[in-house]
């Protein structure tokens, strides 16, 4: 019951609007009185027995009215809520005074509750109509009772004119106090308005000084140029760094079109930059080269538009990036230098590589890598079940060749054979050299037949790869080999390549110039 009773006195509120708020307020403050009010000025007057009938009614009439106003009230209908109750209130008003037949009562006064009403709610408009109306009514009324048109009022003065007198006492009291409330309100938000508003020009002037200070100390060019209607630029401000540059007092330079300080090469450059900035309305960096040798500048070029988009002014900072650009100069050649030292590292690198992992006289992979490319290949093979021949090939007469010819031909009777081989490998195979006149060759997913059928496609192509020793004829490079395969001779690395000299060893035993595969 306390919750609901605390409710219904609870006047509507608009977190947004605070001047609707007010006026909801004042509405309500007026509608819960006549709510209080009626019920008691109407027991009052059937006690007095004076008050007509159609009073009476009229009073009921102005309770159920309050109650359904107050209801659109709470709805947000502020201003039409106050107007009804300002033109109910003038209708109960007048139609009491005539009821009663003369406005010799209190209730005539109650016209100046309609007019502060219509004022609070309405301004200056709503005083003045509200006073002509409620004026109007006024002489009607006279003019009706001097005539005799109204009922014959009786001036016995009753409980009901005591009830009356102090409502309107009330009222009024009630409604200089909310006035009071609001002008208070409104004294107490424009002394805050005026203490932030002090505040805010504070902080301005604060900020102001501040900027003023950044603008005259800092080491950058900073100008501002107003952008004329003519599409000339009048400069309308510059610091001090830009007014050292220009070699003479900035009075002599502000408030001057460009092309009545600069030449006219300069000026095209500049307007050129500024228009481009104009044009796309948005911030222009670039870099220039000054008159001065090798000075070079980074320009920022930032558009001022009014409300329309048109460009007011530009304001723009050049800073003197001379040494920068000269450092990264310094910076990018070292940065070369540098890359082609790498380079040169790089491929001296892979010198050493190839050099550590190669014989320099045939090209072909040392003894030392052999293992490791072994194991390599054999683990494919493995992986995938594919079969794989190592084949053991010995020069025949190397010795001899040596003896006889000299170790000069003995080398080229090397790079011929192994020549040939490379050439009729595939890239997938591995050929190394094993020892002086060793090599073992490894032929990926390659069977024993395969493979005795590639050894003897290079011996036929060796036949016509003679070497030339002179005066002493031709020489014949000559090979034996021995062929061991896996899986089917073996099952690891080492067993194959051990297969595969055993099979050499068979084969070197049968007469040179023969191949064998392990069986």
């Amino acid at each position: 019951m306390t919750t609901w009773i605390k409710h219904w006195f609870l006047s509507p509120s608009y977190p947004n609007d605070e001047e609707k708020t007010l006026r909801a307020r004042l509405i309500d403050v007026f509608l819960v009185i006549v709510i209080i009010y009626m019920p008691v000025l109407i027991l009052a007057e059937i006690i007095s027995g004076k008050t007509p009938p159609g009073v009476i009614i009229l009073n009921f009439f102005g309770i159920l009215s309050s109650f359904l106003m107050r209801r659109l009230l709470k709805r947000g209908y502020v201003r039409g809520v106050g107007s009804g109750l300002i033109f109910t209130g003038f209708f109960w008003i007048t139609w009491a005074n005539i009821q009663l037949g003369t406005i010799r009562t209190p209730s005539a006064s109650s016209y100046i509750l309609v007019v502060t009403l219509a004022g609070a709610l309405f301004g200056w408009r709503g005083t003045l109509y509200s006073t002509l109306t409620s004026s109007a009514a006024i002489l009607g009324l006279i003019l009706a009772e001097h005539v005799g048109l109204l009922p014959t009022p009786d001036y016995t003065v009753t409980i009901a004119q005591w009830v009356s007198l102090t409502s309107l006492f009330g009222i009024t009291g009630g409604s200089t106090f909310f006035a009071m409330q609001r002008l208070q309100s409104s004294f107490d938000r424009a002394k805050k308005e005026i203490t932030e508003r002090e505040r805010a020009e504070k902080a301005l002037q604060e900020s102001e000084a501040n900027l003023k200070e950044i603008f005259e100390t800092s080491p950058d060019n900073i100008f501002v140029f107003d952008v004329c209607a003519n599409g000339r630029f009048r400069i309308k401000k510059i610091n001090a760094a830009l007014e050292k540059i220009f070699n003479t007092d900035r009075s002599n330079i502000e408030r001057k079109y460009l092309d009545e300080v600069l030449d006219q090469k300069s000026v095209e450059l500049i307007a050129q930059n500024f228009q481009k900035c104009i044009n796309t309305k948005s911030p222009l960096n670039y870099e220039e080269h000054a008159e001065m040798p090798g000075r070079v500048y980074s320009t920022s070029l930032i558009p001022i538009l009014d409300e329309t988009g048109m460009a007011l002014r530009v304001i723009g900072i050049s800073r003197d990036i001379t040494e920068r650009k000269r450092a990264e100069e310094t910076l990018q050649s070292v940065n070369q230098q540098l890359s082609l030292k790498l380079q040169e590292i790089e491929q001296l690198h892979n010198e050493l590589r190839e050099q550590s992992i190669r014989d320099p006289l045939t090209g072909l992979f040392n003894r030392r890598v052999m293992q490791e490319m072994f194991q390599r290949e054999f683990s494919r093979a493995r992986r995938e079940h594919n079969p794989l021949s190592v084949i053991m090939l010995d020069m025949d007469d190397l010795k001899t060749i040596n003896d006889t010819y000299g170790h000069q031909i003995g080398d080229i009777a090397i790079q011929r054979l192994t020549n040939l081989v490379q050439s009729m490998i595939r890239k997938a195979d591995v050929a190394c050299r094993y020892a002086g006149d060793e090599f073992v060759i490894l032929l990926n997913n390659t069977d024993s037949l395969e493979a005795l059928k590639r050894v003897q496609e290079w011996r036929d192509a060796l036949l016509g790869q003679a070497v030339d020793a002179g005066e002493r004829g031709l020489i014949t490079v000559q090979f034996t080999a021995g062929i061991a395969s896996f899986p089917i001779h073996g099952q690891t690395m080492e067993e194959i390549v051990n297969y595969a000299d055993v099979a050499l060893y068979r084969a070197k035993s049968q007469g040179r110039n023969r191949t064998i595969a392990f069986a």
